[in-house]
């Protein structure tokens, strides 16, 4: 007797449940919609499998010498955006210069230096760093160590949106 009782009060409560859910349900039917897409396997063409235009980058290698040699390696694919990877000696130094692109990049290893006309920024290991467009500077290896760093270009590199200067302006 006491059995029956509470499998009767758990069917009036799981009546009661669904009752409520049906109400809402029909209250708002959108959300039907969105359960049953969200329950759907996607397509077998579908899953795991790259789009057209998905390629391999094979990258540019570009040794430049300033006071020593460093290597760039350029894996841009579009003069809007450039990407970058760098690895520079100890002792590296550019000259002044004026970019006329935004920089902004990760440091890999080492110590990156930035040198503006009233403040030098060292950005180590594991930080991110940002140049605005139009920035006058020198950048140079801030460490002991090589330097290694990922940095992306907008717009891309080009030696025409690069000034050198003698010192500051």
């Amino acid at each position: 007797m006491f059995l029956r009782k509470i499998e009767d009060l758990i069917e009036l409560i799981l009546m009661t449940v669904l009752k409520e859910i049906i109400k809402f349900f029909v209250r708002y039917p959108i959300f039907i919609v969105l359960l049953v897409l969200s329950c759907q396997k996607p397509e077998p063409s579908e899953a795991g499998v790259p789009p057209s235009d998905a390629r391999i980058i094979e990258r540019k290698t570009i040794d430049i010498q300033d006071n020593v040699s460093r290597v760039i390696f350029d894996y841009s694919i579009d003069p809007e955006l450039g990407l970058n990877q760098m690895k520079a000696p100890a002792q590296w130094t550019e000259s002044f210069i004026e970019i006329d692109f935004e920089l902004r990049g990760i440091v890999l290893k080492g110590t990156l230096g930035l040198k503006f006309a009233d403040t030098t920024l060292r950005i180590t290991k594991n930080n991110g760093f940002h140049i605005p467009k139009g920035s006058q500077l020198r950048i140079f290896n801030a460490g002991v160590d090589s330097l290694h760093l990922i940095e992306v270009l907008r717009p891309a590199y080009q030696e025409s949106l690069v000034r050198k200067l003698n010192t500051f302006e």
